[in-house]
């Protein structure tokens, strides 16, 4: 029986070594993903910038300015939680959960999506003023700076839980 139980034991830590592997191949895939969105989205910003300028149109220059600024801000925000949370993977490989590093980790990584969905809402509120109409990219727009928002929010809300889990923790190992 007791064979049996530890077999099991180090079959669900395997299984956890290949979630956490699984963690950080995703986050590598999201980043290389992303930095292929971002590089069309600077070509496609370039183009415009520069028909903007060939035909002298300050309404089409500023937006495909705004857009260029708006990706390059994203993208940094973005690779800084990628970056965040595979360190903090690579910390939960080890066993090492609630702990106010990881709590400052999740803190870090809800900045920066709160900073992308900042600077797309000011890319929307930018874009509406110089395009002075709604279409449908302005939607989704705003949609994304929404998703951004909503997942910084749930980052933090986990930053918190695993503050009051180290402090559990910590309470618990001084106890015993």
């Amino acid at each position: 029986m007791e064979k049996t139980g530890k077999m099991q034991k180090h079959g669900s830590l395997r299984d956890e070594q290949a979630i956490f592997r699984l963690l950080r191949i995703a986050a590598a895939a999201a980043g290389v993903i992303g930095t292929l969105i971002a590089v069309w989205l600077v070509c496609i910003g370039v183009s415009c910038l520069s028909w903007g300028i060939g035909d002298r149109m300050a309404d089409t220059i500023a937006a495909a300015a705004t857009g260029l600024v708006t990706v390059a801000v994203v993208s940094i925000c973005c690779w800084r939680a990628l970056i965040v949370f595979d360190r903090m993977v690579v910390r939960l490989s080890r066993g090492s959960a609630f702990t106010l590093e990881n709590e400052r980790a999740m803190a870090k990584i809800a900045g920066a999506l709160a900073l992308s969905g900042a600077a797309i809402l000011a890319a929307f509120v930018l874009l509406l003023l110089i395009c002075r109409e709604m279409v449908l990219p302005m939607i989704y727009l705003l949609l994304l700076a929404l998703a951004f928002f909503g997942v910084a929010l749930l980052a933090h809300a986990l930053g918190l839980l695993v503050r009051r889990a180290a402090v559990l923790q910590r309470d618990s190992d001084l106890t015993i």
